[in-house]
């Protein structure tokens, strides 16, 4: 079992990623980005979750905000 908000910490002007799980049918990454950081338009083949521990969140899928 993991408590994610253990798993990562914070970096300032960063994004840090850890992988927890990776399967040929998908994987689970954790990752932390800092207030100022942003991540990069990603494809992939399975579904992706979002759950937000801290802070907000925009997310853009097929390039409309939710």
């Amino acid at each position: 079992m993991y408590n994610i908000s253990e798993i990562l910490e914070y970096e300032a002007q960063s994004v840090v990623a850890r992988n927890i799980l990776n399967k040929p049918t998908g994987s689970v990454t954790a990752v932390a980005c800092d207030a100022d950081a942003s991540l990069n338009e990603k494809i992939s083949a399975f579904d992706t979750l979002v759950y937000v521990l801290d802070g907000s969140v925009e997310v853009r899928i097929d390039r409309k905000l939710h």
